[in-house]
């Protein structure tokens, strides 16, 4: 026996432990033949978290640890001001759905009667000879006129649009410029407020939407009949004007922006033609905000806006004026959320006036003395 040989232990009342052996060489790497161009194959060790192969199939390595969530800052008290304040207001956000949820979804013969009023009086209203049908009818025909007339180019000429398009967008493209102007000022005002305030703010506003868009769905009939009152008689009017060259430029911005989008948002379709028009204009808007959906159809524009258009039949109302209720609900608790969160920690600029003004001059002295003394060290032994 050699002296780098060791004695393998005995076990009492047994034979002795096997001796593990040891492990095989690495087999040689066989030479590359002159001229063959291969390259000899090289086993390299693999990367932590890849699969390895094996005898006898693929063996996977350990997946690596998930990452470590990090620790909130946030105090169970802070929690739980945050909770009592996100359900206050809530419950003040959700008040004004107590009775459009009972309106909606109650089985009493009262609730159940007063919607069943509501959807005979859309279906008689979109009657072929229904008044509101014949009313829009007129509106579609007066303004697909108008659309076409416009979009008409003279043989070797421009057309309307065309003409007016580069003067209000082109150069010196005077709407652009206001536009841009209006969108620089949007910027400006918004850009004081702090995350919490604006989303606040923002919140509130999608509630009000939302709450408004109901009440129209509610009051589909008595809701389309008075928008149509508000631009049928003029687009005939406009047209002429437009046609005859008296005050071109404003007659057709005039039916862009007030007649146009009141129009569209009713009409569930659009001819082909009337729409490859629209698409035109409305492509010049693209770039400003919410005026990028101002020339949209409603039944496009529903599942963001819930605008109201002329729905197909009294079924598709009762469901609409459902879908808008939950909308107006997910908002309202999207609004207490940014409420609570602003509230436990505002961030306008009046409250940071407050916050300043007890730490200018020498008033943030006053405060560092309110800092407790960190605890002793320990003395190493």
């Amino acid at each position: 026996m050699t002296a780098d040989e060791t004695i393998p232990p005995i076990q009492q009342g047994g034979p002795p432990a096997p001796v593990e052996e040891p492990p095989a060489a690495e087999p040689p790497v066989p030479p590359v033949p002159q001229g063959s161009g291969a390259t000899p194959e090289v086993e390299t060790a693999p990367q932590e978290g890849t699969a390895t192969p094996g005898e006898s199939g693929e063996q996977h390595a350990e997946p690596l640890p998930p990452p470590q969530e990090q620790e909130t800052t946030e105090s169970p008290a802070a929690k739980l001001l945050k909770k009592m304040a996100e359900d206050l207001a809530l419950a003040e956000a959700r008040k004004p759905l107590e009775g459009p949820f009972s309106d909606v979804h109650s089985p009493s013969a009262d609730k159940v009667e007063a919607r069943g009023k509501l959807e005979r009086a859309y279906a008689d209203a979109i009657a072929p000879a229904g008044p509101m049908m014949t009313k829009f009818n007129a509106a579609k025909k007066s303004f697909n006129r108008a659309v076409l007339d416009m979009a008409a180019a003279p043989a070797g000429g421009q057309s309307a649009l065309d003409a007016w398009l580069d003067f209000a967008f082109g150069d010196p493209g005077h709407i652009k410029k206001l536009l841009e102007t209006r969108k620089e000022l949007a910027a400006k005002i918004a850009a004081p407020s702090g995350t919490r305030e604006q989303a606040r703010a923002d919140a509130q506003a999608a509630t009000k939407r939302w709450a408004a868009r109901y009440a129209d769905w509610s009051m589909p009939v008595e809701k389309i009949t008075a928008q149509m009152g508000q631009y049928a008689d003029k687009i005939d009017k406009l047209n002429t004007d437009i046609n005859n060259d008296v005050g071109r430029m404003s007659a057709i911005t005039a039916f862009w922006f007030e007649v146009a989008p009141k129009h569209l948002q009713l009409a569930p379709d659009l001819d082909p033609n009337v729409r490859a028009a629209v698409d035109k204009v409305a492509a010049k808007l693209a770039d400003y905000g919410e005026l990028k959906t101002l020339l949209t159809i409603g039944s496009e524009r529903f599942p963001g806006d819930g605008s109201l258009y002329l729905a197909p039949d009294a079924d598709t109302t009762a469901t609409n004026r459902e879908t808008v209720l939950g909308k107006w609900n997910e908002r309202a608790v999207a609004q207490a959320k940014a409420e609570a969160e602003f509230k436990v920690d505002p961030d306008d600029i009046a409250s940071a006036k407050q916050q300043y003004d007890k730490l200018k001059d020498e008033g943030w002295i006053a405060e560092a003395k309110k800092f407790a003394e960190p605890p002793a060290l320990p003395i190493p032994a």
